[in-house]
């Protein structure tokens, strides 16, 4: 194991933009996975930018969890 896969983030809460898809749903996952509390905010664009959908985001939030360490507040 090298030594950055060694850093935790026990205690701490990271807040995701654009974290239901992608790089920010991967970058929610490993910090949940390594301790943080993750916040999911996305404001579900369609890929070209326009429009919002809440469900988008609310649906990363109930998916699969690692170690259970993403929550719904």
């Amino acid at each position: 194991m090298t030594e950055a896969q060694n850093i935790r983030f026990d205690g701490q809460v990271a807040l995701i933009t654009g974290a239901a898809r992608g790089i920010g749903h991967a970058y929610a996952r490993l910090l949940a996975e390594r301790g943080a509390a993750v916040v999911i905010h996305d404001i579900g664009a369609d890929s070209d930018g326009q429009g919002s959908d809440p469900a988008v985001a609310e649906g990363a939030a109930e998916g699969p969890c690692i170690l259970g360490a993403l929550r719904r507040w």
